[in-house]
């Protein structure tokens, strides 16, 4: 798994499901892991969008104004053949 701390919940959750365990879904604010569920798939886009357009950037603003946490991604992005 790829992810910055060793003391993520990301990485204990994806532990967890790599070993064939339900994962932990409830954690506590401070957090780097949070379980959204959604019962349609209008409302899980729904969900997608604020996430990726309110959500997180307001949890990380900090961080990423300054640069730090932001990865360019090693796999090829939609509608090119290359890495970025």
């Amino acid at each position: 798994m790829f992810r910055q701390a060793a003391t993520s919940a990301i990485i204990s959750v994806g532990h967890r499901i790599n070993q064939g365990r339900f994962p932990n879904l409830h954690h506590d604010s401070n957090s780097d892991f949070f379980f959204l569920e959604a019962n349609e798939p209008e409302e899980a886009l729904k969900l997608i969008i604020d996430l990726a357009t309110r959500r997180l950037p307001q949890r990380h603003s900090n961080s990423l104004s300054h640069g730090k946490g932001v990865r360019r991604s090693p796999y090829p992005q939609p509608g090119t053949t290359k890495s970025p």
